[in-house]
């Protein structure tokens, strides 16, 4: 019997989508669960089509290009939906003895929440385990238990997003960017943009 597959790698920002897949078990989705969704078929189909079409190669119809790169992500997303909805319809998102307990997850959610209010000050996970009465260690493996990621990853994501959000949609310079988001200075923002992209800053800046 022949199969077809296929291998897709995505990133989500969403912290709780993230904790939802990353805490479910492995399984495979029956063809017959596929098509009792009726959608999901739908969607991996027109992902087919696309991938087909090579997306990913280039030609001289970038407008054409673009837009099935947009619908290769939609469909990829709508899959993820689908994906979701059978996970709630089996129940595999309760807490068994693998799971994030609730504890965890009240634990991440306050990690979280410190490390997102001093996203520009460099809050070290020391001084939040410090202050909410654990030690780094814990606090590390509740966070990375809970939303798959641990607590540097995600400063550093998230600073990510507002770099690029910054040097797409305002005319900022280099070096009030890089103070905003914390950094000591505008080479060291550039070197870790190039880090987590593989393009300077003003690479990746459009051109106006």
């Amino acid at each position: 019997m022949d199969y077809e597959f296929f291998n897709v790698h995505f990133d989500l920002d969403d912290l709780e989508i993230r904790s939802l897949l990353g805490t479910a078990p492995y399984r495979l989705v029956s063809a017959a669960e596929a098509a009792r969704s009726g959608r999901l078929s739908r969607y991996v189909m027109e992902l087919r089509e696309v991938t087909e079409r090579g997306v990913l190669e280039k030609d001289d119809n970038t407008r054409t290009q673009l837009e099935d790169k947009l619908l290769l992500q939609a469909n990829i997303l709508l899959i993820i939906r689908e994906m979701l909805s059978l996970i709630r319809e089996q129940g595999e998102n309760k807490t068994d003895a693998g799971s994030v307990t609730p504890f965890a997850v009240d634990a991440a959610h306050a990690i979280e929440e410190k490390l997102s209010h001093s996203l520009f000050d460099n809050l070290s996970i020391a001084s939040v385990a410090k202050e909410l009465n654990m030690s780094r260690s814990q606090c590390t493996k509740l966070f990375i238990k809970t939303y798959g990621l641990s607590p540097r990853q995600y400063v550093s994501r998230r600073k990510l997003m507002l770099a690029k959000e910054m040097l797409v949609a305002s005319y900022l310079p280099i070096s009030e960017i890089a103070e905003r988001l914390g950094f000591q200075s505008a080479s060291h923002f550039s070197r870790q943009f190039r880090r987590w992209t593989g393009l300077s800053p003003t690479a990746f800046k459009p051109k106006h």
